[in-house]
């Protein structure tokens, strides 16, 4: 089987009558997973944001040009990862 990624996407099966039942109980049952895969995944991401801590190794040539942080400030770019990040 294949996946639909976009919400409200439509998911069309082909199966024969007699698999009809058995497919229909499956695919409900991905559809009850998926849901309680996504609380389970809300509720780990506010606690872990409580819990997270940012360290930050300052090497010699961050010294000399200092990191760029984004605004929340938990992605940074060194002066060693800037040419990786230009040249992708």
């Amino acid at each position: 089987m294949g996946r639909a990624r976009q919400q409200n996407a439509k998911f069309y099966v082909l199966c024969n009558e007699e698999e009809f039942d058995a497919q229909k109980e499956k695919i409900n049952g991905f559809q009850e997973y998926g849901r309680s895969l996504g609380e389970c995944l809300q509720l780990n991401a506010l606690q872990a944001e409580s819990a997270l801590t940012f360290r930050y190794e300052e090497t010699e040539i961050d010294k000399l040009v200092p990191p760029f942080f984004t605004g929340n400030g938990t992605q940074r770019i060194t002066a060693h990862s800037a040419p990786s990040i230009v040249y992708r």
